[in-house]
């Protein structure tokens, strides 16, 4: 019983290793296409105004690389907490119902994601299937800028899974509520990875959220 709960926390630990060198990997990627977007504007630029000549394809393709960017580094933003959050409500609120907010929040996240990259999967496939092209001189095929919404938006889902969540909310909710009357959380991560929240007080473990998202 023990080996087969050990497994599975090997597993889980391994998914969430290998989730996150994705978004590192896809984070360094987007880095790339925003450094190609700024040096393909400052080639036009220059062409425009120094050679007073005519560009072609540098406007197109610098959307393409700064839309493809922004969801490749969806995944890589959460994963270093760089979205925009804020606290103001949680402050405000006890622990049970911050606690609430954040599993409400959480969930709410997974979902919107989750409808977002079914249909932005089912969109690329009809763009590939169809074989549509961008209506400019270059005739992009479109399924090539349009492979970042499954990509960005699966690694994302991936990035905000129960066991990518867990040590965001507890150093969240210890953010929030240092210095009241419960003590910090516990990483149970490392002991229980279907726990998302771990709490110690009064010397007694208090968990919480338990196999809400995933059963083992």
């Amino acid at each position: 019983m023990n080996i087969a709960r050990d497994q599975k926390q090997i597993l889980l630990i391994g998914f969430q290793n290998t989730t996150n060198w994705l978004s590192e990997v896809s984070g360094r990627i987007a880095s790339l296409m925003i450094l190609g977007a700024v040096l393909l504007t400052c080639q036009m630029i220059f062409v425009r105004f120094v050679l007073n000549a005519s560009t072609v394809w540098q406007t197109e393709i610098v959307v393409y690389l700064m839309v493809g960017a922004t969801l490749l580094g969806l995944a890589f933003v959460q994963k270093h907490k760089g979205h925009v959050n804020v606290d103001l409500l949680p402050i405000w609120l006890n622990y049970r119902s911050a606690r609430i907010l954040a599993i409400f929040t959480g969930l709410t996240a997974i979902t919107l994601t989750a409808v977002c990259l079914f249909y932005g999967f089912e969109f690329w496939h009809l763009v590939h299937k169809r074989g549509w092209t961008s209506d400019t001189v270059t005739a992009v095929p479109l399924w090539i800028p349009y492979l970042s919404l499954p990509i960005g938006l699966g690694l994302l889902l991936l990035q905000l899974s129960p066991t990518g969540l867990t040590r965001f909310y507890n150093r969240y909710l210890r953010r929030v509520c240092d210095g009241s009357s419960f003590a910090r959380p516990c990483y149970w991560y490392y002991h229980n990875p279907c726990l998302i929240f771990g709490y110690f007080r009064s010397n007694r473990v208090t968990n919480s959220f338990g196999n809400i998202f995933v059963h083992f």
